[in-house]
This record gives structure tokens, sequence and C-alpha cells, in this order.
């Protein structure tokens, strides 16, 4: 049986929650899913956050191409290579994109919520149903947990 979760990311890299955002963040999403559903991941250096199967390369952010696998690896490569706040400053560093030579900063391109990069995640199991996949609630729980967490956030969507 297949697995799907959903990652709330900050959008700042290095941030981390404090326990009581959390614990706010988890209490708002306790309303449509059970407490041994939602988890809490943070660690000092950068995590990359996969889709997992659903994961695509990001788009160039000016042509719009999806990026080489080749290219794109190259770059995690260097990124993961080091750790700490060199990792971070990695991450930060703009690159030229090899489609159409345009600058990019790696945790900014456009992953369609299939992937990102962030020290902290807040992760939802959803094999059942959960209001974020309807048009109607997604915006509005997308503010909230970035309320409750008080920084705003990206989706990855996760598929095992």
């Amino acid at each position: 049986m297949s697995e799907h979760l959903l990652h709330f990311i900050p959008e700042t890299l290095s941030y981390v929650p404090d326990a009581e955002q959390q614990q706010a963040a988890e209490q708002y999403l306790s309303e449509w899913m059970a407490a041994d559903d939602i988890m809490h991941q943070a660690d000092p250096d950068i995590i990359f956050w996969s889709g997992s199967e659903n994961f695509r390369y990001p788009l160039c952010p000016v042509c719009r191409k999806p990026v080489s696998g080749t290219w794109w690896g190259a770059q995690m490569n260097a990124i993961f290579a080091v750790t700490g706040e060199e990792r971070i400053s990695a991450a930060l560093a703009p690159r030229n994109t090899p489609c159409c030579g345009a600058p990019a900063v790696i945790p900014d391109m456009d992953y369609d919520e299939t992937g990102g990069l962030a020290c902290y995640g807040l992760t939802v199991r959803y094999n059942n149903s959960f209001i974020v996949c309807m048009d109607n609630g997604r915006d509005e729980i997308i503010s909230r947990v970035s309320e409750c967490l008080g920084t705003p956030v990206r989706l990855v969507w996760e598929w095992i």
C-alpha cells in the first residue's frame, strides 16, 4: 500500500519554529488528522524534502523549462558536500541554469510542490481524506499553518 505525506516547510531555509508554534500547528491540524499522523522534523543542516515518486526536477525561473537531472544533481551534491552554515550559504548561492543561463537559487526554484529545502518540516500523513486536498480549503490551511508556525510555508507532496 502506498503512503501519501504532505510536508509544510518554511520558505526561509534555516527557520525552525519553537515548541509552542509547533504545538499550535499540530493542534490546528488535529481537527482533521489523528495525532499519530502529524510529525515534526528539524535538523541544524538543510534537509531535502522530496516528493519521492511524485518528485520532478525544478523549473528554470526564467524560461520555465525543467532543468536537467544531471545539472540539478551536481548542484545538490555541491550543496550537501558541506554542513551547517556553509550548506545554507551554498544553497543560497546563485547558479546559472543550463537551459538559458539565468541565475537561480536552488531552494527558490519552482518544484511544483514536489520538493524543497528547509531545516524544519511539519509532515502529515493523509491516506484518509484531508481538507487541504480540496481547492476551497487549501489556501486557508496554508495560511493557518503559516500563522501557527510564525512563517510562510511551502508544500511538498510526497508519494511513497
